[in-house]
């Protein structure tokens, strides 16, 4: 997301030097041009299969959305494709791993997540996906203080509250759409299987043919998305945000409700709220 913010602030200020009345008509075109591909971009890629990311720039979503306007969905998947395996090689994956090995909300994980990576790596793309997505519910129960059974429901809503749409721009709905209608899509043993990245024909033993770079790459980005989001938490009515380690949340989570529970994406969007920084743990 980072990336498309900093292009897109970037190009609004060599409008703005070029043309002294930033407000006119012409700017205002061409930045609600800008803004409706990084749209289309979103949604082009949670209805071709891949997790929409935004770490890319206007740039490099011009060719997707140009050969989606065209109605040719077999090179807007292509064009996607090769996106995100050029970005995402070995060294890409490396760098998200390294990215989750500093996210406290994954330290019990991490043995887990780093054979899921190396397999990934390796071509072991078999092992990967049946592996991630596990941890992917695991980190949103626990994350939430979940009871008893799981459901799609549950994960629904605490992906709901993750992805809350508060952050313009943010890929909250595509992120949403994505999990809900491709990787919990509806199946059944004895139909035709998705085509493309499904939780339940993988991991009731359906498909057998999962294991390429594609799916296991979705798999790893899905994840990432949703680790990403985990950043500092409080809870509503209470005063301080807090690391997820931090002994004072950990007593809180002991006592408050758990429906009560704020995750905040950056502490920026928590000292929005009025929440201030832990003096124990130092969330910043």
């Amino acid at each position: 997301m980072a990336r498309v913010l900093d292009a897109l602030a970037e190009q609004e200020a060599a409008w703005q030097a070029r043309f002294p009345d930033f407000n006119s008509p012409e700017v205002a075109s061409r930045l609600q041009r800008t803004v409706e591909r990084v749209q289309k971009y979103r949604l082009v890629c949670a209805l071709l299969g891949w997790p929409p990311r935004g770490d890319v720039t206007p740039k490099e979503i011009l060719p997707v959305v140009a050969a989606s306007d065209a109605q040719d969905f077999e090179q807007a998947y292509q064009r996607v494709e090769t996106l995100f395996f050029s970005r995402f090689d070995t060294e890409g994956v490396l760098r998200l791993f390294a990215c989750w090995e500093r996210n406290p909300w994954l330290q019990a994980r991490l043995p887990i997540l780093r054979q899921v990576v190396e397999a990934h790596t390796g071509g072991l793309y078999y092992l990967t996906v049946p592996a991630i997505l596990p941890q992917l519910e695991g980190l949103l129960a626990d994350a939430f203080g979940h009871q008893g059974r799981l459901h799609e429901k549950d994960l629904l809503g605490y992906l709901e509250r993750l992805f809350d749409g508060t952050e313009e721009l943010a890929f909250d709905d595509a992120v949403r759409a994505f999990y809900a209608t491709t990787v919990l899509g509806k199946f059944t043993h004895g139909t035709p299987l998705p085509r493309a990245l499904s939780r339940h024909a993988v991991l009731h033993g359906a498909d057998t043919e999962y294991g390429t770079l594609a799916y296991s790459l979705k798999a790893l980005l899905l994840f990432d998305l949703v680790q990403d989001r985990f950043g500092v938490a409080s809870y509503a009515g209470g005063r301080c945000y807090h690391l997820p380690t931090c002994p004072v949340f950990q007593r809180e989570r002991r006592t408050r409700r758990a429906d009560r529970l704020v995750i905040h994406w950056l502490a920026e969007l928590a000292r929005k709220d009025g929440k201030r920084p832990c003096k124990r743990c130092l969330p910043e």
